[in-house]
């Protein structure tokens, strides 16, 4: 698999590049068994799927066991996953054999985020992953799923963002620069904030139940606690201040983006 970071220091005016930085900090979680290329975008390590668990018999699947179950928790860069040392290469993984192997990177790059975070809250560490790939004809297009997961994580302000997480409405609005998506966000819900305020009303929190439930006024009303006629009257006050239709497929998308985008 595809993995690659950044780190920013927040007000930090001089010192290592993120993508440098970023590099450092992926080798240093998966234990000095990868090297990271720091790019223009961000480090970029090329991840081995060692087996997680216990393996196939047979040629080709010996392997070592790392330290018995039941010891200390490993620190970063002594994981569970470089525990296990392959003493022969791999020819064949199973599917599960795979998906434990996939997992198995993915718990100890969240974990070591996790711990970088809190002792450096200042501190952003944002990582893309891609799906686990199968021969070199698949690197590019590996890279490339994890670039767009590391933007995703960087629009979220740090963590781990896999390939599976990418492939919805989250890339549109992460490949946006971010003052547009607050512009746009603006633009549309302004109005409805403001009313909110005023009023101490709960138009926003309305229009995303509604949303939510598909459109179902029984189904929005129910989950609000309030009647239907409640949830009627103020869908068509968000109607009216925001100038959209919410029964139209068109106007209900932009103002999911919006909502998504605020």
């Amino acid at each position: 698999m595809v993995v690659t970071a950044t780190v920013t220091r927040e007000g930090a005016t001089e010192g290592p590049d993120p993508a440098v930085l970023g590099g450092q900090v992926v080798e240093e979680i998966l234990g000095r068994r990868v090297l990271a290329a720091a790019g223009a975008d961000g480090a970029v390590a090329l991840v081995p799927l060692i087996m997680m668990g216990e393996p196939e018999t047979g040629a080709g699947n010996e392997v070592t066991k790392g330290p018995e179950s039941g010891t200390e928790p490993a620190p970063v860069g002594e994981s569970a996953w470089t525990g296990l040392r392959v003493r022969s290469s791999v020819q064949v993984q199973t599917r599960s054999q795979v998906q434990r192997s996939v997992q198995g990177v993915l718990d100890v790059l969240g974990g070591g985020v996790a711990i970088l975070r809190a002792a450096l809250p200042k501190t952003r560490v944002a990582v893309g992953v891609s799906a686990a790939l199968t021969g070199p004809g698949a690197i590019r297009g590996g890279a490339e799923e994890a670039s767009h997961a590391l933007r995703m994580a960087e629009a979220r302000g740090g963590g781990v963002v896999t390939s599976d997480e990418i492939y919805t409405h989250d890339l549109l609005l992460a490949t946006v620069p971010g003052d547009v998506r607050r512009s746009f966000a603006d633009r549309i819900l302004a109005p409805l904030f403001s009313y909110d305020r005023d009023h101490q009303s709960e138009l926003v929190r309305t229009l995303g139940t509604f949303l939510d439930c598909a459109g179902s006024w029984n189904a929005c009303a129910e989950r609000l606690h309030v009647h239907v006629n409640t949830v009627r009257y103020r869908i068509r006050r968000v109607e009216g201040l925001t100038g959209r239709d919410l029964s139209s497929m068109a106007d209900r998308v932009d103002l999911f983006l919006a909502l998504r985008a605020s």
